[in-house]
């Protein structure tokens, strides 16, 4: 089974992604503060933040809607705070599609921003104790701008 992260819900023209491919975490505990938001407004905000960021993702807004809708954590969410599962992440996109950490985390930051923003302070977090500061900083910056608190 593949693990849901921004990039993996990523679909090509033409390339199905339907939700049967995807790992997804629990949903998250009754005692945390949630506020309730669309599936498509969230998948609206994720795709706005990306683009604002530089990264278009290309996604099926159907499957992307479909998916927020599951009340699901991604995997993106749930392992924000995991730096081996980072390191592993960007090594794999690298392999894969010659991505670069600074867009690697763009898409991420896109994502963790719109889909949970509480656990964007984590993510980044793990990004600066892997050795990435200047990619951190340029994308808290942006972020920043955007009136993202990070």
């Amino acid at each position: 089974m593949r693990v849901l992260t921004a990039a993996a819900l990523t679909c090509a023209a033409g390339a199905g992604c339907g939700s049967s491919a995807m790992k997804v975490g629990p949903t998250p505990p009754s005692s945390s503060p949630t506020t309730v938001v669309s599936a498509s407004a969230q998948a609206a905000r994720i795709v706005e933040i990306q683009r604002k960021l530089g990264v278009d993702m290309h996604y099926s807004m159907r499957s992307l809607e479909s998916y927020l809708a599951s009340s699901r954590v991604s995997e993106s969410c749930r392992r924000a705070n995991d730096d081996k599962f980072h390191r592993d992440e960007i090594a794999v996109s690298y392999q894969q599609r010659r991505e670069s950490v600074d867009h690697w985390a763009r898409v991420e930051a896109g994502w963790i921003a719109g889909a949970c923003p509480a656990y964007l302070h984590s993510l980044l977090s793990s990004l600066d104790r892997l050795g990435y500061r200047n990619v951190t900083d340029g994308v808290s910056a942006e972020l920043g701008q955007l009136g993202i608190a990070t």
